[in-house]
This record gives structure tokens, C-alpha cells and sequence, in this order.
């Protein structure tokens, strides 16, 4: 049996399909912003965010699905600010490109709660 390379693009292409499907409904119930956009454009903003995220080599799945919830808390363009640019460019920040995201996550939700707290105390 010969499997040709139009049958291995036809799976890959099922495959991503099915991956964007499930994101797609995991953005739906995680990020309201998603709520408000219609389906072929939340289909279309995942496919983008996809392409964006493998310029900073984040490739699998978890990633991508990390990168697209990031983009819909804060900003498409997020990644166009220097330190977050660098921070998710500089080996300093983590070993692995995932690692990187992984902690300018942390670091968000760190600097939001410090000014959570800065907020509700008294004054």
C-alpha cells in the first residue's frame, strides 16, 4: 500500500480543521471577546493567530490555543510591544519557545493582580 502525499494532506488538513473546531468552541466558553465575533471570523482570527505564533516557533496545539486566548484578553497585536516582543524572543525568559509563553502569562496575570490589590486597598 502506497500512501501518496495528496492522502497525508488530505489527513493534516482534517486533522487542523478539527483542532481549530475545538478551539473554536474552547475560545467561545473561555474568552467573551469571542462571543461577540462571528464564527467564520473567530474560524479566520484562530487560522491568523495560528500563522503569528509559529513566528515566535510555538507550534503545538496547547501553544496555539494559549496564543489565541492571549490575543483575545489583550490585543492582536500584543506581540508588537518591545518587551513583550523580546520577552517571548529571548532564551533568558525560557528554554523552549512554549516556556516563554508560559511565563509572559504568568507575568500578565502577576502584574494584574498586583494591581487588583493596589486598587481595593485603601488609600
Amino acid at each position: 500500500m502506497i500512501i501518496t502525499k495528496y492522502q497525508t494532506d488530505v489527513v493534516e488538513a482534517a486533522a487542523r480543521r478539527r483542532f481549530h473546531l475545538h478551539l473554536f468552541d474552547w475560545l467561545r466558553t473561555h474568552a467573551p471577546r469571542a462571543n461577540r465575533m462571528d464564527d467564520a471570523v473567530l474560524l479566520r482570527f484562530i487560522q491568523l493567530q495560528e500563522e503569528r505564533a509559529t513566528a515566535y516557533e510555538l507550534r503545538t496545539k496547547r501553544e496555539i490555543a494559549k496564543w489565541c486566548y492571549l490575543t483575545l484578553i489583550t490585543r492582536e497585536d500584543f506581540d508588537s510591544i518591545s518587551p513583550i516582543s523580546d520577552m517571548l524572543s529571548d532564551p533568558a525568559w525560557g528554554y523552549r519557545p512554549g516556556e516563554r509563553l508560559d511565563n509572559l502569562l504568568r507575568q500578565l496575570a502577576d502584574t494584574l493582580e498586583r494591581a487588583d490589590t493596589q486598587k481595593s486597598e485603601p488609600q
